[in-house]
């Protein structure tokens, strides 16, 4: 999942049962049971569903989460559009022999060939520009040895990008470019497909209500779009939904130097506020 939107998803109703007990971490411990450990009840996870029609908008403040707008000194980020991504796990099958003995022209090495199209991947996503990023964030070798030639490679590819054309076109890349080393190393390979969501846009017109709003404060402001997955990302693609970000000092999120002015949060707690008397208003 990317992120965790298990709450929008039960609001809308695309949360059940099985559902939870489908998903699970890294230790096999699935959404159900974790849920069961806090002392919730994943039984009743369908009773959250609010009834349709009765959300009209839906605002969401975050902080930015990358560098943008604390590099530019800008203090409120207009969210446009959350990007797409695209996640695989690819595993690239040679042969284990001995790193001594074996001759390079005779050998399946996996990791050999994986390498030659983890290199490519991150110049793709700087070739398309325009906000797309690319990362390869795992790479495990079986045995794992440093005597031993792999005999297998695996690694995690993340996309994302505000064009789905941009995303779609690496991931085509990195197939051709799987079939052509790993056919010349003599191996096989493998992909799974682990996530698939394409970009959505966000309200122009909530977007225009919030930009006045700064202006008439004399906010600065940019409109940028969320390379991060929020709640928003659900909700947006059958609700009016916007998003504003506050900026991250230098960008840090998620650990313990995670930074953001209490002056910044109330700037945007007034744009937002704002934003909704006019919403309630019409």
């Amino acid at each position: 999942m990317e992120p965790d939107t298990s709450d929008p998803g039960a609001m809308l109703g695309n949360r059940d049962v099985e559902y939870c007990k489908k998903f699970k971490d890294t230790d096999g411990v699935s959404i159900y049971d974790a849920m069961k450990s806090y002392g919730l009840d994943p039984e009743k996870i369908t009773d959250a569903k609010w009834p349709e029609g009765s959300i009209g908008h839906f605002l969401e403040a975050h902080i930015e989460q990358g560098p943008v707008l604390d590099a530019e000194n800008i203090e409120i980020g207009l969210v446009d559009c959350i990007v797409g991504i695209q996640r695989y796990m690819v595993t690239v099958h040679g042969r284990a022999d001995h790193a001594g003995t074996t001759p390079m022209d005779m050998r399946l090495d996996a990791v050999d060939a994986a390498t030659k199209v983890i290199s490519k991947i991150a110049d793709w996503a700087r070739e398309k520009a325009d906000g797309t990023v690319s990362t390869v964030g795992y790479i495990n070798t079986i045995p794992g040895g440093m005597n031993i030639v792999a005999e297998e490679c695996q690694f995690t590819v993340d996309i994302r990008s505000k064009n789905n054309d941009n995303i779609n076109d690496i991931a085509n890349r990195i197939r051709a470019a799987l079939d052509r080393e790993v056919k010349a190393m003599g191996g096989s390979y493998d992909i799974e497909t682990k996530l698939v969501i394409t970009p959505v846009n966000l309200s122009q017109e909530m977007l225009g209500i919030m930009e006045e709003s700064c202006k008439a404060h004399g906010y600065s402001y940019k409109y940028l779009p969320s390379g991060a997955g929020h709640d928003a990302l659900e909700i947006g693609q059958v609700l009016p939904t916007v998003m504003l970000f506050v900026p991250s000092k230098e960008g840090r999120s998620h650990c313990p130097v995670e930074f953001t002015k209490y002056s910044d949060f109330a700037k945007a707690s007034v744009i937002m506020t704002e934003l909704a008397e006019k919403l309630l208003s019409e």
